[in-house]
C-alpha cells in the first residue's frame, strides 16, 4: 500500500457574463491504495474583484497573505483618514469634532462659527492622486473663501459645510458628502463643482444655512429668540392685567375708607356700563362705576381698552368680584394687624351695638403698642 504524500488542491472558478461555470481541476483521482491522510486544519480564502469576474479558492498560505493584505486595503479605504497636521488647531477645527463624535454645546457652536480655523495663501494643502497615478488635484482656497459656510478641517485634511455638520436636525433630505463625509478624496475633488452645487441646493442645507443665521443672532443677542419673545408676550399680558386689577382694587379701597357703598339698589350690566364709560357728566347706577369713569377721564388708557373691548366674562366689575376684593382686603388688613401685635402690648375692648335694622352686631376694638410711632394705635371693627 502506497504511503505516499497526497499534492495540494487547486480549483479555479471563472465567472463569465453569461453566467457559465468552468472548472479546472488538478490530480483529483483519488488513490485507492493510499492511506487516509491526517486531519489537518485548513484556512480557505475567497477573494472577488470590483467586478465580479472571477473568484479564486485557495489553501496555500502565500495566497491567504496576499489576500488578507488587499482585505485590509479595502477597508483602509472606506475609513476616515485622520491627518491632524496642525494638533494646535483642534479646539477650532469642525473635523475634529465631527470625526470623535464629541458633544457640541451652544457656546461651541458659536465658536466654531465665528472663530473656525482659517487656512492663509501659504498653507499647504495635501496632493491627491487617481488611481493610476497620472492626474492629481488639490483643494482650492478660492473654494473657501467664496463660501462662508465651507470650512477646511486640517485634522481630517477635507472640507465640511459647518451649517449642515452643526445643525442636522432640520427636514429635508440627508446628505453625506460634507456633513457626514468631508471633501477629502480625489474623485470629490474631480467632481466638486458637481457635488458642491447639489449641496448648496438642497433643501437640507438650505434649512440649516436659515438655521445657522437664527442660532448666531439669537445667541448675540438672547431676547430675540423665539422662548424669549413668548416669555416677553407673557410677561406683557401679566402686566397689563396686574394694571388692570390695580384700578379695580383701588377703586374698592377708596370706597371702603370714605364709607361708600360700592353699588346701590339696581346692578348694571356691562351693556349698560360701555354705553357711559365715556360720558363723565352721565348718571352712573353704583358709585363703583362712577368712581371708574373717573379713573378713565384721568387718562387710564389700559383700564379705557379694557372695559370697551375686554371679553365680557372678565372684566372684574360685577358685584361677585367685588365683594371677593373686600374680603382679600379684609384677610391682608387682619394679617397686618396681627404681624403688628405679635410681639408688643394690646388690649381688645368689645361692644354690643343696635343696627338701624334693629340688629345686634358686635364691635370689637384693638389698642397696640406700636414700636415704630412709640403710640398706642387703635383699630376698630
Amino acid at each position: 500500500m502506497s504511503t505516499g504524500k497526497r499534492p495540494n488542491t487547486l480549483l479555479s472558478y471563472h465567472f463569465s457574463s453569461k453566467k457559465k461555470i468552468r472548472n479546472d481541476t488538478e490530480n483529483l483521482t483519488p488513490n485507492l491504495n493510499a492511506p487516509a491522510p491526517a486531519p489537518a486544519t485548513t484556512a480557505t480564502t475567497i477573494t472577488t474583484n470590483n467586478d465580479d469576474s472571477n473568484a479564486f479558492l485557495s489553501s496555500d498560505p502565500e495566497d491567504l497573505d496576499q489576500v488578507s493584505e488587499e482585505v485590509n486595503v479595502s477597508v483602509e479605504t472606506n475609513e476616515l483618514k485622520i491627518i491632524n497636521s496642525r494638533p494646535d488647531t483642534n479646539k477650532n477645527d469642525i473635523g475634529y469634532y465631527a470625526s470623535s463624535k464629541l458633544l457640541i454645546d451652544d457656546n461651541l457652536k458659536y465658536s466654531l462659527l465665528t472663530k473656525h480655523f482659517k487656512p492663509d495663501r501659504k498653507y499647504s494643502f495635501p496632493t491627491l492622486y487617481s488611481d493610476d497615478h497620472k492626474h492629481s488635484r488639490r483643494f482650492l482656497i478660492n473654494w473657501l473663501n467664496d463660501n462662508s459656510f465651507l470650512v477646511y478641517s486640517p485634522y481630517i485634511e477635507g472640507a465640511y459645510c459647518i451649517n449642515c455638520v452643526l445643525f442636522r436636525n432640520v427636514q429635508g433630505q440627508k446628505l453625506e458628502l460634507f456633513v457626514d463625509k468631508p471633501c477629502q478624496q480625489y474623485k470629490h475633488l474631480k467632481h466638486f463643482t458637481t457635488s458642491f452645487k447639489r449641496h448648496i441646493n438642497s433643501q437640507f442645507h438650505q434649512n440649516s444655512t436659515v438655521t445657522t443665521v437664527y442660532f448666531i443672532r439669537t445667541y448675540k443677542d438672547p431676547s430675540l429668540s423665539i422662548l424669549s419673545l413668548l416669555d416677553k408676550d407673557r410677561i406683557d399680558k401679566i402686566n397689563r392685567n396686574q394694571a388692570i386689577l390695580s384700578s379695580i382694587v383701588k377703586i374698592s379701597i377708596t370706597c371702603s375708607r370714605q364709607n361708600i357703598s360700592l353699588r346701590d339698589h339696581r346692578d348694571e350690566t356691562i351693556d349698560d356700563v360701555r354705553k357711559i364709560i365715556n360720558v363723565i357728566n352721565s348718571h352712573s347706577g353704583s358709585d363703583f362705576i362712577a368712581f371708574l369713569k373717573q379713573r378713565i377721564d384721568a387718562g387710564d388708557e389700559v383700564l379705557h381698552e379694557h372695559i370697551e373691548h375686554g371679553p365680557k366674562n372678565a372684566l372684574y366689575t360685577s358685584p361677585l368680584v367685588q365683594n371677593e376684593i373686600i374680603k382679600c382686603i379684609h384677610k391682608y388688613i387682619l394679617n397686618e394687624i396681627l404681624n403688628r401685635v405679635e410681639n408688643c402690648l394690646f388690649s381688645i375692648i368689645v361692644d354690643e351695638t343696635t343696627y338701624t335694622t334693629t340688629v345686634e352686631q358686635l364691635s370689637l376694638s384693638l389698642r397696640y403698642y406700636d414700636e415704630k410711632s412709640f403710640s398706642a394705635q387703635p383699630r376698630g371693627g
